[in-house]
């Protein structure tokens, strides 16, 4: 008679029983094929370990390999496959050990280790009585301190050798490294998969959007890709909405094509799962404006709060209010009403409401073309001060090298992207169209694509770009919270808009 397998011995060579039978998953196309990948690298490290040294050509590819990098679109089940691997991990790797991290504490917790629970409950009440989940940390209950997963995330500002310690100090047999959101993780995170994975089976997982074209996670798809199984998971190739009935991806695939057109970096990025180009007609490449969201960065507590609205023209356009602290981007508001008053009854109410902590603002801009100049009077009528008329198409105050103000205002936001001194929300939409908009030179002089030209090309209005753009052509050392306590005794305008702009300060 013929031994019974036990179903953890098959499930450790092929994890794609594990997600049908214990998480009770069916796995999306993608997904099926790195679950196969990371059953047949276990099994090739293992038996090299073991002293195999003639395994099949099919698995001998995968023993000097440091683990799976993949670059994936949004929709395709990144959190979910993450989680469904640990799970797996810890119920097949006996005594096995593994370390994960992301970007930010919220990602962690938030999202993956709340759908590490959400798969726990699924799974049959043998299994789930082997594992303890906590904050932080997923352990064997027979083994708690020798046989877990826990949760790290580094500090950005730290040097490379403290960030390398978030994924350093194990050593073992069965160890798994797994990095979330790989792009914004600071390269210094890495250093532990270059040396210290030198165990039986050890074994890293890179999973995310791949934001940026630099850094460790974009090397394991260029330079560095004899050393990983470099993987794409493109959006539109998956079949997600078919094996997940609530997944509307095809659907968020057409939205975004609408938005900013099917040869954008936005489309590119969060829809093929392909690193960004730098196109030099973009006018601020992904990479800067992925560097800057949520970066770390404290006003002074005497930075002038400034909003910039861009009131909607009508279509499906969107009122957008941005306020900034300084270069700390803290609040960013959108309207759909349609009829004036009620308009601004909505973005007064907006303004006043404190903000971090914060009083209303000490300048407003306005873009005033079109049905903004009588929101920008009804500002004033009720009660703000330093209501600024905002006019893109007039004089540049550099004419020599500006078509108009709205190319040296926008020109001047690429400058803050560039050198790293202002920092946005995660915020799809304003990314998607702060990467979009273009940019050439008409006789001679810089010149931002128009909005008509952005639609010809099937581009939305970039209203929170625009927005921002306003935020930000105003001159922070007129308006700083000192001179507020004085009375929000504003200067002259042409101080208002000068050749000094104090937001460019560090």
């Amino acid at each position: 008679m013929a031994k019974k397998v036990s179903p953890f011995t098959r499930w450790r060579e092929f994890p794609v029983l594990f997600f049908k039978e214990a998480l009770k998953l069916n796995p999306s196309n993608q997904q099926e094929e790195a679950l196969m990948i990371l059953g047949d690298m276990c099994h090739a490290k293992y038996a090299w370990s073991k002293g195999y040294k003639h395994l099949p050509e099919n698995l001998m590819l995968y023993v000097g390999k440091i683990g799976v990098s993949i670059h994936s679109g949004h929709g395709t089940g990144k959190t979910n496959f993450l989680a469904g691997v640990f799970l797996w991990w810890l119920l097949c790797f006996y005594m096995s050990e593994g370390r994960a991290t992301a970007p930010t504490k919220s990602q962690l917790q938030d999202n993956l280790w709340k759908e590490v629970r959400v798969l726990y409950r699924n799974m049959p009440d043998e299994l789930k009585a082997m594992l303890t989940i906590q904050d932080d940390k997923i352990f064997a209950n027979d083994s708690k301190g020798e046989h877990f997963i826990v949760a790290r995330t580094s500090n950005a500002k730290a040097s490379s050798d403290e960030q390398a310690e978030t994924l350093a100090g194990a050593h073992k047999q069965y160890l798994m490294m797994a990095v979330e959101e790989s792009s914004g993780v600071p390269d210094g995170v890495f250093k532990p998969l270059e040396g210290a994975m030198t165990g039986a089976v050890n074994i890293a997982i890179l999973i995310g959007n791949p934001t940026k074209s630099k850094g460790y996670f974009a090397e394991t798809h260029r330079n560095d890709r004899k050393n990983w199984v470099s993987l794409v998971w493109n959006a539109e190739k998956s079949n997600m909405d078919e094996v997940n009935k609530g997944s509307n991806l095809k659907g968020y695939c057409d939205r975004m094509a609408d938005k900013y057109g099917r040869d954008s970096n936005m489309y590119r990025v969060r829809v093929r799962g392909l690193m960004p180009l730098a196109d030099a007609d973009t006018l601020i490449p992904m990479d800067w404006v992925m560097d800057s969201v949520n970066r770390d960065t404290k006003p002074m507590p005497e930075s002038a709060v400034i909003a910039g609205i861009d009131v909607a023209a009508g279509g499906d356009n969107q009122t957008i209010v941005t306020v900034r602290h300084g270069n700390l981007v803290i609040d960013i508001k959108e309207y759909d009403e349609r009829r004036s008053e009620e308009l601004l009854d909505k973005i007064v109410f907006g303004l006043e409401e404190p903000i971090s902590g914060l009083d209303k603002p000490h300048a407003i801009g306005v873009d005033v073309i079109g049905v903004g100049w009588g929101i920008s009077g009804g500002l004033r009528s009720r009660g703000f001060k330093n209501v600024r008329d905002y006019k893109g198409s007039e004089k540049a105050l550099d004419d020599v090298r500006f078509y108009n103000k709205r190319a040296e205002d926008y020109w001047k936001l690429r400058e803050l992207f560039e050198r790293g001194h202002i920092s946005i929300p995660n915020d799809d939409e304003l990314v998607g169209q702060l990467t979009t908009i273009k940019w050439n030179l008409e006789s001679g002089r810089i010149k931002i694509e128009s909005k008509k030209d952005m639609l010809r090309r099937g581009v939305v209005s970039p209203d929170k770009a625009d927005s921002l753009k306003i935020a930000f052509s105003i001159n922070d050392s007129s308006y700083t919270q000192l001179s507020r306590e004085r009375g929000d005794k504003p200067r002259k305008k042409n101080e208002w808009y000068s050749k000094e702009r104090s937001y460019m300060a560090v």
